[in-house]
């Protein structure tokens, strides 16, 4: 059986004929990986008619030469793109689907074409999203929630920017071959406000005094913001509940 090791776009013909046939054989091969078409990564038979004539010239037979070509592992994953950005709302429930788009392909076959999936933090990443997302299973492009999300904690860290209420993370694609191959694109997932907190009063502090005999507390004021959601810009309503006979609140205002 003829074989060929294909490396590079080139080849090596090994075969236990004569050597008349074998010199022949590697002249056709040459001539078909010497050229100057592009080799094709998904071909793996070729075959080629080999004409074998006598020196008289008077008996002439024809055989089928076919050549198998085995894959080694010499293409990387590419993905689709290089990087994606998504916004996730912070409400969404644990074990929801947030992307299934994530898709690499690899020339490779076999094994060497196989491709897993995993998340990492980025370098300049301020917030780790390894701990709130994942991969469904290493070998699909399927990324779920796996923690609660906190729109508000993101944003306190990050100085009251809503904007920077980002994970940066880094996905790999590597495929089965050995020794493997992987390729890389970026994953900004924005957490995005929602109203899952309710009002709350603020109350700014009153004059106080150290002396014993004083009330702790010399004109106590309050005031009605409420500070829940962020960037809803939430509207809370007052209502006066006792005493209606007697006060007045402003429903907007308190």
């Amino acid at each position: 059986m003829i074989k060929l090791i294909h490396e590079s776009h080139r080849g090596v013909v090994k075969s236990k004929q004569r050597a008349n046939d074998q010199k022949y054989t590697q002249k056709i091969l040459g001539d078909y990986l010497g050229s100057n078409k592009p080799f094709r990564d998904d071909i793996n038979i070729l075959q080629f008619l080999v004409k074998c004539r006598s020196d008289a010239g008077s008996y002439v037979r024809f055989k089928v030469l076919k050549i198998e070509i085995y894959d080694i592992n010499d293409n990387r994953p590419q993905f689709i793109q290089s990087v994606l950005n998504v916004e996730v709302n912070e409400v969404i429930p644990v074990g929801l689907t947030v992307i299934d788009s994530i898709s690499a392909t690899d020339n490779d076959s076999g094994s060497n074409a196989q491709i897993n999936y995993s998340l990492s933090k980025a370098d300049d990443a301020q917030f780790d999203g390894t701990s709130y997302f994942a991969f469904q299973s290493a070998n699909e492009g399927i990324i779920t929630v796996t923690r609660n999300l906190d729109f508000e904690e993101m944003y306190r860290l990050s100085g009251n920017d809503a904007n920077n209420t980002v994970y940066k993370m880094i996905v790999t694609a590597t495929d089965g071959g050995t020794p493997p191959l992987s390729s890389t694109m970026t994953l900004n997932i924005k957490i995005v406000d929602n109203d899952d907190l309710g009002p709350a009063f603020e109350y700014p502090s009153c004059i106080t005094t150290n002396q014993a005999t004083s009330k702790p507390c010399i004109q106590p004021e309050y005031t009605t913001s409420v500070t829940s959601d962020v960037s809803y810009g939430v509207r809370a309503y007052f209502l006066l509940l006792n005493m209606t006979d007697k006060f007045m609140m402003k429903k907007k205002s308190g």
